[in-house]
């Protein structure tokens, strides 16, 4: 469990720093390597306490339960019996923030973190565009026509970029303006 716990918080550690990169790619400001390793141990720090309160209600769960004997009427409703469950939960909890904080401190991991991180960024980065360019760009298989028009646009390509290269070579407004 503890395993499936620390990959859990993992990805969501990721997940996070993946919308960081993504947000200041947005932006056009760049994210350097000191940058991403404070974001990594702030995300990595985040779940860890989260771990931690999470196995501090877990506890306060069982000293409730604890004191209640029966049946219970619902999942959350906890007795006696579940005691053992829930103090094997709490030992859950502490040990995948200590792998957390472990990572965390660990440049190693907090490096393949942050590379694993930017590469799914990236990723979802290039999905976004393909799908847009799918989406919106034209596509020419869908033109019959395009075969057989596309000589005569090449043709007015070229009449353009001649009107553009000879416009150059035009005097300006103001020395067309000039007495001779």
């Amino acid at each position: 469990m503890v395993d499936e716990g620390v990959l859990m918080a993992e990805a969501a550690a990721r997940m996070s720093l993946r919308n960081v990169f993504i947000v200041e790619a947005l932006r056009g400001e760049g994210f350097d390597d000191i940058s991403a390793r404070d974001a990594a141990r702030q995300a990595l720090f985040d779940l860890e306490r989260e771990s931690k309160a999470t196995a501090r209600r877990t506890i306060d769960t069982r000293e409730r339960a604890e004191h209640r004997e029966g049946r219970a009427t619902h999942q959350h409703d906890y007795r006696r019996s579940d005691s053992s469950n829930l103090t094997r939960r709490v030992r859950v909890y502490d040990e995948i923030a200590r792998r957390l904080q472990g990572t965390a401190d660990d440049e190693v991991a907090l490096a393949a973190l942050i590379a694993r991180a930017r590469e799914e960024a990236w990723s979802d980065v290039a999905g976004a565009i393909e799908s847009k360019l799918d989406r919106d760009w034209q596509q020419w298989d869908a033109e019959p026509e395009y075969p057989a028009a596309r000589g005569g646009r090449i043709l007015e390509l070229e009449d353009d970029l001649r009107r553009a290269l000879e416009g150059r070579a035009v005097p300006d407004a103001a020395e067309q303006e000039s007495p001779a």
